[in-house]
C-alpha cells in the first residue's frame, strides 16, 4: 500500500497522495492504449478502488496477467510493451495541470521474483511533483497462468473524476476466489490480502464452484479435501504495520467478518444431506471435466489420475465418474486405480493397496 514519506506534515502527506494517484493514472492510461491490451487482464486492488471507492484501500502495485499462450517473461514482446508503456506513460503525464510527470527514462526492470505461482515480471515507472519527494509505481505481469472464469471489461475511474480507463478485468467473484487462496497457499499471507477478501465477501456471492475450480488451478489436491473455515487459516495473518492506510475495521474484527460473508459458500461445499461420495464428486467437478476427454483411453486417465498427489477417495471419484458410473461400481474402480497406483510406493506395497485403505476410502464415500 502507497504510504506517504514519514516526515511530511499532514497536508503535504495529502498532496503527495493525490500525485500518486495522478502518477497511477497516467499509467492505466498508457497501459489502456498500448497495441496488447487486449491480452492483459488486470486484477488486484486498483479493482477494489474501482468498485468500492472509499471503502477500499488506495491501490498499490498494479497487477496483469498475461493471458496469451507461450508468451513468457524473457519475450522480446515483453521488452516491447514495457517500452511503450513508459513512452505514452510519459506524453500523457505532460500535459498533466496538476504538474506530475512519469519519467520514462528512469524505468526500472526486474524478474518478479516474489511472485512463485507464475513466472514474472515487474516494471516500475518514477514519478515526480513540484515541491514533493517523488516515489515509483510499479507494474506487475504474469505470465502462464490460467484464469479460472472468464474476464470482463471494467471502468477504472480516474482518480479526479473526469472520466474512466476501460480495461479487461478479473471480476469480483474471481477476484475473491484468488484473495482466499492466496491466504491459504502464501508462506506469509499478507493483511492487505485479508482486507480485500472481507470487502469482496460482504459484496459478492462466491460460487463453490468458481472456488472449487481456483484452488485445483492452483493445486490439484485440493480436490481431495472440503474448503472449510479452518482451510482459511486466518490466524497466521500478521496485522497491518502502524502505518498501514487503509479504511474499514480494526485486524481483530476482519477474521470473524469474512467467515460470516463466506458461510453462503461453506454451506454449499459442505453439502448439506449428500452421501460423501455425492459431496466429492461436486468438489471434484473441474476435475472430472477437464478429464472427460480421456474417458476412451484408460491408460491416459489412469496416468493423470496417479500423476498428482490425489487421496484414494478423489482418484476412485474421478475414475468412476469418468468412465461412466452406470458401467463401473466403486469396488471396479478401487481395482482399476489401486493397480496402477505402482508410481507411489510410500503408499502401495507389493502386493498393492491395503483391503482396511480401501475399505475406509468407501466408508468415507457411503
Amino acid at each position: 500500500m502507497p504510504v506517504p514519506p514519514s516526515h511530511l506534515d499532514p497536508d503535504s502527506a495529502t498532496r503527495w497522495r493525490r500525485a500518486r494517484a495522478r502518477a497511477v493514472d497516467h499509467l492505466l492510461a498508457a497501459v489502456a492504449g498500448c497495441r496488447r491490451v487486449d491480452e492483459l487482464v488486470v486484477r488486484g486492488s486498483v479493482l477494489l478502488k474501482a468498485w468500492y471507492g472509499a471503502a477500499a484501500r488506495e491501490p498499490g502495485d498494479l497487477d496483469f496477467v498475461v493471458t496469451t499462450k507461450g508468451w513468457g517473461p524473457e519475450d522480446g514482446r515483453t521488452d516491447r510493451m514495457f517500452a511503450e508503456i513508459a513512452r505514452r506513460a510519459e506524453e500523457s503525464s505532460g500535459t498533466d495541470v496538476s504538474g506530475v510527470r512519469v519519467v520514462a527514462t528512469r524505468a526500472l526492470d526486474e524478474t518478479l521474483r516474489a511472485y512463485d505461482r507464475a513466472p514474472g515480471r515487474r516494471f516500475g515507472l518514477p514519478w515526480r511533483a513540484e515541491g514533493l519527494p517523488g516515489g515509483t509505481v510499479y507494474l506487475d505481469f504474469v505470465f502462464d497462468e490460467r484464469l479460472p472464469s472468464a474476464p470482463e471489461l471494467v471502468e477504472i475511474p480516474h482518480s479526479d473524476g473526469t472520466g474512466t480507463h476501460l480495461l479487461i478485468g478479473a471480476t469480483p467473484e474471481q477476484s475473491l476466489a484468488w484473495k482466499l487462496l492466496w491466504l491459504v497457499e502464501d508462506d506469509h499471507p499478507r493483511p492487505q490480502d485479508l482486507h480485500d477478501a472481507v470487502l469482496l465477501a460482504e459484496h459478492v456471492a462466491l460460487p463453490v464452484s468458481l472456488l472449487r475450480t481456483t484452488f485445483m488451478a492452483f493445486d490439484p489436491s485440493h480436490g481431495g479435501h472440503p474448503f472449510t473455515v479452518d482451510s482459511l487459516a486466518l490466524d497466521r495473518v500478521k496485522p497491518f504495520a502502524s502505518n498501514h492506510d487503509h479504511p474499514g475495521s480494526t485486524d481483530g474484527e476482519l477474521p470473524a467478518r469474512l467467515i460470516r460473508a463466506l458461510a453462503p459458500t461453506f454451506a454449499a461445499g459442505a453439502g448439506a444431506g449428500a452421501s460423501g461420495y455425492v459431496r466429492a464428486a461436486r468438489r471434484l467437478s473441474p476435475w472430472i471435466e477437464k478429464c472427460r476427454a480421456l474417458r476412451g483411453d484408460s491408460r491416459a486417465l489412469l496416468a493423470v489420475i496417479t500423476a498428482d498427489s490425489w487421496h484414494l477417495d478423489s482418484a476412485l471419484v474421478v475414475y468412476r465418474e469418468v468412465i461412466g458410473p452406470g458401467t463401473c461400481d466403486l469396488a471396479e474402480a478401487a481395482r482399476v486405480v489401486t493397480g496402477h497406483w505402482d508410481a507411489r510406493p510410500a503408499q502401495v506395497g507389493h502386493e498393492g493397496w491395503h483391503p482396511h485403505v480401501v475399505a475406509e476410502a468407501f466408508g468415507r464415500l457411503g
